[in-house]
Formats: C-alpha cells, sequence, structure tokens
C-alpha cells in the first residue's frame, strides 16, 4: 500500500547560523502573501519575528505540491537580497533601467555578474566563487561595447588572469551604451534604482572607472615573486567622468582622486569605517 502525500506540508528549519535574514523573512512572507489563500500561507516564525540567537525560521501550510514552486521563489528572493553591489549606474530614469556590477546569487557562494540595464541588455556571470575572505583580491571589469566579437565585449579578469568560464555570458549588443560615464546617478558599493540599497559587504581599498578606455589589468597590477600586487596608476587616462576613490582621507572617503573632480557623496560611512589594512595604502 502506497500511503497518500499530506496536502499540506510544514516547512521548519532552524540553525545555530544564520540561514534567513530579517530582510529576507520579509520577502519570503511577502512571496506567500502575493499567493492565493488556498495556494500558500507564509510566515517568520509564530509571532513572524526573527530570532536572532538561533535564528529559527518557520515557512508553515505550504501545498505539498506547491513546495518546489515555493522553493524557488525562495531562492528568487534570497538571491535579490544577498546582492553585494560593487559599483551600479542609472541608465536611464526608468527606475529598472540600472547597469549593475556586483557580487551574486548568495553570501555562501558569490559570483562575480555583470548586469547591463537590469540584465534586459545582458548579463555575465563568473561560474568562480569567491569564498577566500582572507586576502585582497583584484578584479578588472573590462567593457568595451565597440567590439564585434561578443566575447570581447565583457572580459572579467581576477589578479590579473581573465576569468573565461562563465555561468551566464548574454553579451550586451554592439555600441551597446550603458549607464556608466552619462550624468545619470552613480553608486559605489551601494545599488541605484531598482536595486537601490544592497550595500556591498566588505572593504574596498581603491576603485577606478576609466571613461573611454579598454586597460587590460596590468595597466593596475603586475606580478612580483609569483604574486600580483598593485602598481601606480599613474599615466591612466579618466575621460571625462571617470573617477579614481583612493579613500585615503577619512573625512572625505568620497573624494576623487583623478582630477575630474566627480566626488562623491558618502552615505553611513563616517572616518571610522577607514582601515589602514590596504594593498594601496600610501601609494
Amino acid at each position: 500500500m502506497i500511503p497518500h502525500m499530506p496536502k499540506w506540508q510544514s516547512y521548519i528549519a532552524t540553525t545555530t547560523r544564520p540561514m534567513f535574514t530579517p530582510e529576507q523573512c520579509k520577502l519570503i512572507i511577502n512571496a506567500g502573501h502575493s499567493c492565493k489563500p488556498e495556494q500558500a500561507k507564509v510566515g517568520g516564525g509564530k509571532s513572524g519575528k526573527h530570532d536572532t540567537k538561533k535564528r529559527v525560521t518557520t515557512i508553515s501550510w505550504i501545498p505539498f505540491d506547491k513546495m518546489p514552486q515555493m522553493y524557488k521563489v525562495i531562492e528568487n528572493q534570497i538571491s535579490i537580497v544577498n546582492l553585494n553591489q560593487l559599483i551600479s549606474a542609472q541608465v536611464t530614469s526608468t527606475t529598472n533601467d540600472v547597469d549593475n556590477y556586483n557580487f551574486r546569487p548568495s553570501s555562501e557562494n558569490p559570483q562575480l555578474n555583470l548586469g547591463f540595464n537590469g540584465g534586459n541588455s545582458g548579463r555575465v556571470q563568473a561560474s568562480a566563487f569567491f569564498r577566500d575572505l582572507s586576502g585582497w583580491s583584484h578584479i578588472v571589469m573590462r567593457v568595451d561595447t565597440t567590439q564585434s566579437t561578443a566575447a570581447d565585449r565583457v572580459r572579467i579578469y581576477l589578479n590579473g588572469t581573465q576569468l573565461t568560464d562563465l555561468a551566464y555570458n548574454t553579451y550586451p549588443s554592439q555600441d551597446y551604451q550603458g549607464g556608466f560615464g552619462n550624468t545619470r546617478e552613480h553608486a559605489v558599493g551601494w545599488g541605484t534604482g531598482a536595486n537601490n540599497g544592497y550595500p556591498f559587504d566588505g572593504y574596498m581599498a581603491e576603485v577606478i572607472y576609466a571613461d573611454g578606455q579598454s586597460y587590460a589589468p596590468t595597466q593596475f597590477g603586475e606580478t612580483k615573486n609569483g604574486v600580483w600586487i598593485p602598481k601606480d596608476p599613474s599615466g591612466t587616462s579618466f575621460g571625462t567622468t571617470g573617477f579614481h576613490l583612493k579613500f585615503e582621507n577619512a573625512s572625505d572617503l568620497g573624494n576623487d582622486s583623478s582630477g575630474n573632480n566627480n566626488d562623491f557623496s558618502v552615505t553611513n560611512g563616517g572616518a571610522d569605517h577607514q582601515v589602514l589594512d590596504s594593498p594601496t595604502f600610501g601609494s
């Protein structure tokens, strides 16, 4: 005799480490509320609160046959919350039209992702997982949409080596004009437009945007004794809208050192956000 599957199933997860953040719980709850009452009811525990000590999350009363769809919704919502924005720029005045360079899909296995026009005009994501939190990494995102070969329009380098194994390789069209370099909002360590927020959870030693140029990583780094290290980027052409953030002045972290004076206003970042443990400190 084959037992019948239950019509409803309660999913309870208890962990000693964070499973869902409060923001993720809200998104999951909202995802459940967006379903019809007979399809799903979702809650972040009986009281709807998040236990910060043991992190108990309860998603209750989900029809058994709806579980696969619900898992996909949860996974998608978590990937959105776990965006770590490196740099972003608004393409048009429309909220969703944003070029975003970030880490996704999760804090456990972050991958470097470049999304163009909200992903509608292209998306390139490296397959490599960025799990080493003990040292600094040098990342070059080389975008040149004038190239006739699609794969040459977006190239990603890690410590001087190009990452050719890609999870996504939908390249922007030739001569695509994105958000970077226009007169609309740009952000570093933060999202703009539809992805407003999602701060970068890490350290940045230096950020360079070279407007109108397509530099190889050797413009900014070199190998010495088998180790990729930063070098003086003097001679770099920043164009009109380019910038060079050194974060060298604790009282003015958004200061542009390129000579263009494309300074950034700093939000929620005081002098205590500067650390001296940096590969470019004093350079």
